[in-house]
């Protein structure tokens, strides 16, 4: 889910116009959105499930992003790559969160930006409550990462577990 909608974020990021982009709910989305795909990529023990795991779909993403981007150099080149991309076109990450960002595209700008700030805001909190504690204290004697610091202000006011019942968006809805 974090990989695909950091795509879908990514999408809408470059088909921007400059004039929005300095909006909090752009900064929000957008930084957010980076946070956590670098969580994905360079700390998968601080997510749920197996570290394992999340490394193996990453692998896969990877594959992916190379397939779908080729030798693009550039945003714009990224951007028209992913524009021009048709329904059941490409691979699962790339199509979906290409297709979620087109949706998005449709959207009111304001709106656009508020579901996306709301969506990885929502996110980062599902994602700080943690039984990895042993990771997290290692992780914060180095400085943090900014889910660690969540995950302490969570602990601290009680908040030890996800809640499994909700579930974050849905890509399939």
């Amino acid at each position: 889910i974090i990989l695909t909608w950091h795509i879908a974020t990514c999408y809408c990021e470059m088909a921007q116009p400059l004039s929005y982009l300095c909006s909090g709910d752009f900064v929000a989305a957008t930084k957010l959105s980076k946070d956590c795909a670098y969580l994905v990529v360079s700390a998968p023990k601080l997510l749920p499930g197996h570290h394992f795991d999340t490394t193996l779909v990453f692998d896969e993403f990877a594959a992916e992003a190379s397939d779908f981007l080729g030798d693009a150099k550039d945003e714009g080149e990224k951007y028209n790559r992913m524009a021009s991309s048709h329904e059941g076109e490409g691979n699962k990450f790339f199509h979906n969160g290409v297709k979620l960002g087109k949706q998005l595209q449709d959207m009111e700008e304001r709106a656009r930006w508020k579901v996306l700030a709301d969506f990885w805001s929502e996110m980062l909190l599902y994602l700080a409550p943690s039984d990895n504690v042993t990771e997290h204290i290692e992780c914060l004697a180095k400085g943090g990462e900014f889910v660690t610091h969540l995950w302490a202000l969570l602990t601290h006011a009680g908040i030890l577990e996800r809640d499994h019942q909700r579930n974050v968006i849905d890509i399939e809805t």
